[in-house]
């Protein structure tokens, strides 16, 4: 098949780590149910993502925070 007729067709396109994951086969039809995750579950997709993009966005997120956080306390305490 080209490409332009896979575009047609409605899938779910997944890495082969993920693939290895789920224990999905490339020669095998799965049934899959998709619902919108919370911002905790959309985290932890990109804390734990096969892709380096979405998964070091999300650790320099948290070492941001965290550094935030620190600044913050640091602060108020420098204030008392």
């Amino acid at each position: 098949m080209a490409d332009d007729e896979l575009a047609d067709e409605p899938a779910i396109r997944l890495d082969d780590v993920t693939r290895g994951r789920l224990g999905v086969h490339t020669d095998m039809t799965y049934q899959f149910e998709l619902r919108e995750g919370g911002w905790i579950e959309q985290f932890r997709w990109a804390w734990n993502a096969s892709d380096p993009a979405p998964r070091i966005a999300a650790r320099l997120g948290i070492l941001g925070l965290a550094l935030g956080i620190l600044g913050a306390v640091l602060g108020v305490i420098s204030l008392h």
